[in-house]
């Protein structure tokens, strides 16, 4: 084995396996025949965020109504409903984002 410049070790060695790792890998690994656990904290990240969210949605939902309320023309009535179920949606999809990228889990992103 020839030594490199910077003194490591060169590219063509294959560096040793470390049992500790492979062991603690292994047992991380989802059994064949069962499901993987589901994280204590994707669950409290579900109700965290959708607690937030939905309060926001809530707040948002008040503020149409009072417009809705206020407005005489059929026209706005129905602008603003339409108004209403998009930012809905946008901020529900929001929380599937927020979700999934806190947990790391697309089911979690759904059920949020």
């Amino acid at each position: 084995m020839a030594l490199t410049p910077g003194g490591g070790r060169s590219p063509s060695t294959k560096p040793r396996l470390d049992k500790a790792r492979l062991d603690k890998s292994r047992s991380n690994a989802p059994r064949p025949g069962g499901s993987a656990r589901w994280p204590r904290s994707a669950s409290i990240a579900v109700l965290r965020l959708g607690l937030l969210m939905g309060g926001l949605v809530i707040i948002l939902d008040l503020f149409f109504i009072l417009l809705d309320q206020h407005s005489a023309n059929a026209d706005d009535i129905q602008t603003f409903d339409l108004m209403d179920l998009f930012l809905n949606v946008v901020l529900f999809s929001v929380l599937g984002v927020l979700v999934v990228r806190q947990t790391g889990r697309t089911l979690a992103g759904a059920l949020a």
